[in-house]
C-alpha cells in the first residue's frame, strides 16, 4: 500500500476530530449494497462543543475541506464563490487575500476579476476555462428546438406590460414543451429543468442585472407616471449609433450594352447619428438651457471649437455625413462622450445624482489603452505607453512610469521585467516572457479597462456594457425604430428632406411619450431575467 500524503493524513485526522461513529465491522467480501449506514447510527461527538473555530489549526481543516470541494468543482468557481461571500460581509481586501492564500484558493486579485465577469453577466466567459475536453450533453444539446422556443417565450413575456414573469414560468414552459415534443404524458412531479437551471440559462443568454430601486421607473398602466427612486437616485443614460440612408445618389453610372446594374442597398447618401436617451422625468434627450450652457462654456471654452462632428446646439447629440465627414471611430466616440461628461456637471435636473451610461459592445466603445502583449520583456524593448495609470483596491489612483528618467538607461523603456520588480511581484529565478505576462496579468496595473471607462472614471461616471446580440436590453433601439419609421413614411428619397424629417421625428418621439414605454419594457425585461 503506498504511503499516504501529508495532506491525506491531515484530512483523516480532521475527520476523526469532527465525528464519532459506532464501530461497524465490514466484511471484505461484502458488496456496496450490503454496506449501508442508517442516519440514526451517526452520533455527534460532544467534543464538538469545545472546538475553537478561530485557532490557527482551523486553517488546515478549511484547506483540507477546500481540497475536497475543488475535486467536485473547479478551483475558479469555488474561489469566486468564497470571495463574493466574504465581500458581501464587508471583509477587507487584505484579510480576504490572506485567508484565500492560506487555504489554497485563488489570490484575491484573480478572484475579483472572475467575480466581476460573473456579476456583470458574461456567463460564457466565466464558465469557459479554455481547456476543452469532453462535456456531457445538456437538455438543449439534445433538443435545440426546445432552447429556441424557450428564448421566444422569454422575449414574448418581456414585451408585455405586466412584469410578473418569473424564472419558474420559464421552467414550467420548458417542462410542458418537453413532454409535448416527445408526445408523452408527464408521470413525475419534478420539473425536467429546475428553476435554478433556468436562472442559469437566462444568465448564459447574456443577461446582466441592475438594481431598480436606485433608478427612475415608469408605473404600470396607461397613465405612464414616473416613480421616484427610494434610495440614492441614479440616472440611466443609453447610448447608440444608427445610420439613416436616403435614395439620393449620383445620376451617372457605368452601363454595358445599354443596361445598368441595380443600385445596391445603402448606396445613397447617408447620415449617421450618435445619440443619448435618458431615463428621467425631465425628458428623453439630454440638453442644457441657456444659463446652464453659459456656465459650461465658461469652464470649458473648448466646447465652442469646431471639429468634424456636427452637434445639435447645447447637446451631445452628434451627426456625421458618412462618406464626406469623419466616421464614428473610437477617437470620435471618446470626443463625444468627453463633451457629454463636461456638460453633465451643469445640468440642474441631474444634481446630486449618480450617472450610469449604458453602451453596447461595439469595438469603437471597447478599445483599450494598452495590452500586456504590447510590452517587451527587457530594458529598451517595445512599450506602447509612457505612463500606466490604474486604481488600487482602495480606489486610489496610482501612476507607474514606463521609461527611465535618469541613469544609464535614461529615456529607455523599462520592460516588463523591471516593471514587475517595481510592483513587488515575486519572480522565479529564470522567468520566461510568457510566465512574466501571466504573473503581471493578475496585478491591477495590467487589468486594463477600456479608454471609455477610464475617461468616465475621471468624471465619477459609471459605464455599463450591454450584452452582445441583446438589443432588447438597450431602450434607445426603440428610438431608432420609431424615427426610421417616421422618416420612411414621409421621405421622397432626397437627402435634405431626410435630414428635416429626422429632426421632426425626434419631436414626434417626445410627443407620443414612447420613451416611457421603452424604459418600462426595459426594466421589465431586466426583472424577468433576474427572477
Amino acid at each position: 500500500m503506498p504511503r499516504l500524503s501529508r495532506r491525506r493524513i491531515r484530512l483523516n485526522k480532521s475527520i476523526k476530530m469532527r465525528w464519532s461513529m459506532k464501530k461497524i465491522v465490514i466484511d471484505d467480501h461484502s458488496s456496496d449494497e450490503d454496506f449501508k449506514i442508517d442516519s440514526n447510527e451517526m452520533i455527534v461527538d460532544d467534543n464538538l462543543k469545545d472546538i475553537d473555530w478561530t485557532n490557527d489549526q482551523m486553517l488546515n481543516h478549511i484547506g483540507d475541506l477546500f481540497k475536497i470541494c475543488i475535486n467536485q468543482c473547479s478551483l475558479k468557481t469555488l474561489s469566486t464563490f468564497i470571495y463574493i461571500v466574504l465581500k458581501y460581509f464587508n471583509f477587507t481586501w487584505r484579510d480576504i487575500d490572506n485567508f484565500m492564500c492560506n487555504i489554497g484558493a485563488m489570490r484575491c486579485i484573480t478572484a475579483n476579476k472572475w467575480a466581476g465577469i460573473f456579476v456583470n453577466g458574461d456567463f460564457d466567459a466565466f464558465m469557459d476555462d479554455g481547456r476543452g475536453g469532453k462535456r456531457g450533453d445538456s437538455l438543449f444539446d439534445e433538443y435545440p428546438e426546445l432552447e429556441t422556443e424557450a428564448k421566444l417565450f422569454v422575449t414574448d413575456a418581456c414585451s408585455k406590460k405586466s412584469s410578473d414573469f418569473k424564472a419558474m414560468d420559464l421552467a414550467n414552459f420548458i417542462d410542458s414543451s418537453y413532454y409535448t415534443l416527445l408526445n408523452t404524458n408527464k408521470c413525475q412531479n419534478e420539473l425536467i429543468r429546475s428553476e435554478r437551471m433556468c436562472r442559469l440559462d437566462l444568465r448564459r443568454w447574456g443577461i446582466f442585472f441592475i438594481q431598480k430601486n436606485h433608478y427612475y421607473l415608469v408605473a404600470p398602466g396607461d397613465h405612464l407616471d414616473w416613480l421616484i427612486p427610494t434610495q440614492k437616485p441614479r440616472i440611466l443614460i443609453c447610448h447608440d449609433e444608427s445610420t439613416f440612408r436616403s435614395g439620393e445618389m449620383t445620376s451617372r453610372r457605368w452601363m454595358s450594352n445599354e443596361t445598368a446594374p441595380f443600385f445596391s442597398k445603402g448606396r445613397g447618401r447617408s447620415l449617421m447619428l450618435s445619440d443619448f436617451m435618458v431615463c428621467h422625468p425631465s425628458g428623453p434627450f439630454f440638453y442644457l438651457n441657456e444659463n446652464e450652457w453659459h456656465k459650461t462654456i465658461t469652464k470649458y471654452p473648448d466646447l465652442l471649437q469646431n471639429n468634424d462632428i456636427n452637434y445639435i446646439d447645447r447637446t451631445s447629440t452628434a451627426a456625421i455625413n458618412v462618406g464626406a465627414d469623419a466616421y464614428f471611430d473610437n477617437e470620435t466616440v471618446l470626443s463625444q462622450f468627453h463633451r457629454l461628461f463636461k456638460m453633465l456637471e451643469f445640468k440642474t435636473d441631474y444634481k446630486d445624482h449618480d450617472i450610469d451610461i449604458l453602451v453596447d459592445n461595439a469595438r469603437t466603445h471597447t478599445a483599450r489603452q494598452y495590452n500586456l502583449n504590447d510590452f517587451g520583456k527587457n530594458i529598451g524593448s517595445r512599450c506602447p505607453v509612457d505612463v500606466i495609470e490604474h486604481y488600487d483596491e482602495n480606489d486610489i489612483k496610482k501612476t507607474i512610469q514606463c521609461f527611465f528618467s535618469s541613469g544609464p538607461h535614461q529615456n529607455k523603456s523599462k520592460g516588463l521585467l523591471q516593471l514587475a520588480k517595481e510592483l513587488n511581484i515575486i519572480l522565479p529565478a529564470k522567468c520566461s516572457l510568457s510566465q512574466l505576462r501571466e504573473l503581471l496579468s493578475e496585478d491591477p496595473a495590467f487589468q486594463t479597462k477600456t479608454k471609455l471607462e477610464n475617461l468616465a472614471k475621471t468624471f465619477n461616471i459609471n459605464i455599463i456594457y450591454s450584452p452582445k446580440f441583446h438589443c432588447e436590453l438597450n431602450p434607445i433601439e426603440g428610438l431608432w425604430c420609431n424615427m426610421k419609421r417616421f422618416v420612411r413614411q414621409r421621405n421622397d428619397q432626397q437627402y435634405n428632406t431626410m435630414v428635416l424629417l429626422i429632426e421632426q421625428s425626434r419631436d414626434h418621439f417626445v410627443n407620443i411619450d414612447l420613451y416611457k414605454k421603452l424604459f418600462r419594457r426595459f426594466w421589465q425585461t431586466c426583472e424577468a431575467y433576474r427572477d
